[in-house]
């Protein structure tokens, strides 16, 4: 007679207690958050809440913390004091932009993909390629290998063109790379404008400001959470 087998755990015995063991509990309570916003009713306290939650969430501005402590349902005390943790901040400090004269600008394209706006930037010592539509401000930031026109239009394709296909009229400096031939001829391909911006008397784009501006805020939340992460510990 043989032997009655030993029972095995159906598939859920057998998976969930790995669950278990791999499941990692959140390291940040935004309920208990709210309650000791609540409890802590002196400036102080809540300050220093309120700055813990602007460094968790990536250092998020005005807007993004207002609109996230809307949701959590907090005093209306806590939205007086924002200001206060940010203008606080030390990393946030650190980075801030240098206050420009405004200007005004009368070109603006009335669809999305009717015109990209394209430069390149280096942080870190790396070179990227920013892409950015004129009509939604949308941008995507690549990285470069080189700066020949192979490489440029190889970077558009794999990162712009394959999600949201070619635009009607291609925007950038005077970049050898996009004034190549070889570039050109990929244009020609996907009927592509190249419109090749000039300078003005002070060495300044004249048509690339867009691409500028938002390069500025690329960089200055990479460098923003560079910071934090070796303010924390983390090798980035």
């Amino acid at each position: 007679q043989g032997c009655t087998p030993v029972p095995s755990p159906n598939s859920e015995q057998r998976i969930l207690p790995r669950l278990k063991l791999s499941t990692i509990p959140p390291n940040y309570d935004f309920l208990k958050l709210r309650q000791n916003l609540i409890d802590n009713s002196d400036d102080a306290s809540r300050i220093g809440l309120l700055r813990a939650l602007h460094e968790k969430l990536w250092h998020a501005l005005h807007a993004d913390l207002t609109r996230f402590l809307q949701r959590l349902g907090v005093p209306d005390r806590c939205y007086d004091l924002i200001d206060i943790v940010i203008q606080n901040c030390t990393e946030c400090n650190a980075f801030k932009p240098v206050p420009r004269r405004p200007k005004v600008g009368a070109e603006l394209s009335g669809h999305f993909g009717d015109c990209l706006i394209v430069d390149i930037f280096y942080i870190f010592g790396l070179q990227f390629l920013l892409m950015i539509d004129e009509a939604v401000r949308y941008k995507v930031a690549s990285p470069l290998r080189n700066k020949d026109g192979i490489s440029i239009m190889k970077c558009l394709l794999l990162s712009w063109f394959r999600y949201f296909g070619p635009p009607k009229t291609l925007r950038s400096d005077q970049e050898g790379g996009i004034r190549s031939d070889d570039f050109a001829v990929a244009c020609d391909r996907f009927s592509i404008h190249r419109l090749l911006a000039g300078s003005d008397d002070t060495g300044k784009h004249t048509t690339t400001g867009l691409a500028e501006s938002h390069i500025r805020l690329v960089k200055t939340s990479a460098l923003k959470c560079e910071h934090q992460c070796r303010k924390q510990g983390l090798n980035v």
